[in-house]
């Protein structure tokens, strides 16, 4: 990343005439103006809100980027992050994009003006990506939580298809054959994705009447979802959920309409939230390793700022199937 005054060198011109065209002052001539913006678009020049005097000074500062902070989710991947920054000496500075890619973009360049020395990104937009890419050779940047593989990129992730591919055999091994999906818009239509082909691949078409997919998030959304799934007149002996917030408030909605769980209908959510061991009926579910892809994460992001690693890696963490209390036996084969 260039400074200043390496940006003035590359135009000819002091550094006032830099300071002055980058914000558009009409007494910098408009050809000396073009040339000093395009200069700075190349060489991904970015204005230090902090203090420019201290250009190319380490902060010991590292962003991190998540989607949303009331899902524990990302509050323990969060965890890992932390505990392996601090025993480096490193602080943490965040930002919250709402799952909103422009929201996204503007808090990366947020963390460029404030200099940290690189960014960890959880569940990051396609756009975003390539806006990253443009940015990678300035500052480090690791990927966490993607479906993504990004070869040309550090990615920290866990293997999708082994863990929707156990959460299919658990209930396969009960005898379930008919089956059901719920979740939402912003983190599991690529889960749902992985669900169905998993399925297909044991010859069970997974049917559309049984998808259900709303805006609303967390314990509220797998509620609704549950409640439209059962208004169905053939309900699905088994339903798999995108996330544990949701599986939560889907069988709270399946047990309060009189449906036994797992009984009547077996439920398997995502994740391993903390809450889930604790639910009203403990829940089944798949461990993402959180904390662990926090740590590796933020181990890949200090050995790219201390130049201990070059290239790119992709770490793939397997998850775990946690059998509870929410799954068992087909109805009338237990």
């Amino acid at each position: 990343m260039i400074n200043l005054k390496q940006l003035a060198q590359m135009a000819g011109v002091d550094v006032s005439t830099v300071s002055r065209a980058l914000n558009d002052s009409e007494r910098v001539k408009p050809q000396t103006k073009a040339l000093i913006k395009s200069l700075a678009e190349k060489h991904h020049y970015v204005p230090n809100d902090m203090a420019r005097s201290l250009v190319g000074k380490k902060n010991d500062t590292i962003g991190v980027l998540v989607p949303e902070l009331l899902n524990t989710f990302y509050a323990e991947v969060i965890e890992g992050i932390e505990e392996a920054g601090n025993e480096r000496g490193y602080s943490l500075m965040f930002g919250k994009s709402r799952f909103a890619g422009e929201e996204e973009i503007k808090l990366i360049d947020m963390f460029m003006r404030r200099r940290v020395d690189g960014i960890i990104l959880c569940s990051s937009s396609r756009r975003t990506i390539e806006h990253l890419r443009k940015l990678k050779k300035s500052i480090p940047i690791v990927i966490a939580d993607t479906f993504e593989p990004y070869a040309d990129m550090d990615v920290v992730t866990i293997d999708h298809e082994y863990g929707v591919g156990g959460v299919i055999d658990h209930l396969l091994a009960f005898g379930h054959r008919e089956f059901g999906y719920i979740g939402d818009s912003k983190i599991t239509p690529l889960r749902l994705e992985t669900f169905r082909r998993g399925l297909a691949g044991h010859g069970i078409e997974l049917a559309a009447r049984h998808i259900f997919v709303g805006e609303e998030r967390y314990e509220e959304g797998g509620y609704r979802r549950m409640t439209e799934l059962l208004a169905q007149p053939d309900r699905p002996t088994a339903v798999f959920v995108g996330t544990d917030n949701l599986a939560i408030g889907a069988v709270r909605a399946a047990r309060e309409s009189g449906v036994k769980v797992p009984e009547e209908m077996s439920i398997v959510g995502f994740d391993d939230i903390i809450a889930s061991a604790y639910a009203e009926v403990p829940l089944t579910t798949v461990l993402q390793p959180k904390q662990e892809m926090g740590r590796l994460a933020c181990g890949l992001l200090l050995a790219k700022i201390t130049g201990e690693a070059a290239g790119f890696r992709q770490v793939v963490l397997k998850p775990e199937l946690v059998v509870r209390k929410t799954t068992g036996a087909v109805p009338g084969k237990g």
